[in-house]
């Protein structure tokens, strides 16, 4: 391969040539500064091959944010165009989303983005991508199962594991520990009433212990 090095000082010119073929010189003051250098250019029909969505397992965020989808398109002829590139070379009209609960997470084929509402529990949120070009006789659809956990909000209370699912199923007569957690922030906590409702029939508080995070606190 022959490559070629284009000093391009003040402006650029471009002589058009032969049909597929662009020259470009670099031009400065009227004259030209450059040796003309033919870029060849070669149209070709792509269709959409797959689309590639990465989501995390578990989605920790607080009530109300966005996030980001990392997303790309494979066309037919094997090139991948990453979420930047969508966006760059105005594919993100090809792409559409979905969610199987709009309720706790919604979805922006505009943005590629999708925004948490609510806590999913043990049930996983289904994304779903689809993307097609005028060239696709069918879109191509890729599905991500999702799992939301929100965070609290500062001074908010939110009870359940941090990561993963907040309260994994249990068997029955299985013992188990979840956590219960304060946002305080850099503040400090001296007094904190808590009251739990739960059904007696069901589940039974066995004991309650202070977490590590909460250093110095003391049961009245």
């Amino acid at each position: 391969s022959t490559s070629a090095e284009l000093n391009v000082e003040q402006s650029s010119g471009v002589i058009t040539g032969t049909a597929g073929t662009v020259g470009l010189v670099s031009v400065k003051m009227g004259t030209i500064t450059s040796n003309l250098v033919s870029v060849i250019v070669n149209s070709q029909v792509l269709s959409v091959k797959s689309v590639i969505m990465q989501l995390p397992t578990t989605i920790a965020v607080e009530e109300g944010t966005s996030v980001d989808i990392d997303i790309a398109l494979e066309m037919s002829d094997g090139t991948q165009y990453s979420r930047q590139s969508i966006f760059a070379f105005g594919l993100d009209s090809y792409v559409s989303l979905n969610s199987s609960d709009s309720n706790k997470l919604k979805t922006n084929a505009s943005t590629l983005s999708l925004t948490i509402y609510a806590n999913a529990g043990a049930t996983p949120v289904v994304v779903s991508a689809l993307a097609a070009s005028p060239e696709n006789s069918s879109p191509v659809v890729q599905d991500v199962e999702v799992f939301i956990n929100l965070q609290p909000k500062e001074f908010d209370i939110d009870i359940g594991s941090a990561t993963g699912v907040p309260i994994p199923p249990q068997k029955p007569g299985r013992t188990f520990i979840t956590p219960v957690i304060l946002r305080s922030e850099t503040k400090s906590i001296s007094i904190l009433q808590l009251d739990l409702e739960f059904n007696p029939e069901d589940v039974s508080v066995l004991s309650i212990a202070i977490g590590a995070d909460w250093v110095g606190a003391n049961f009245l």
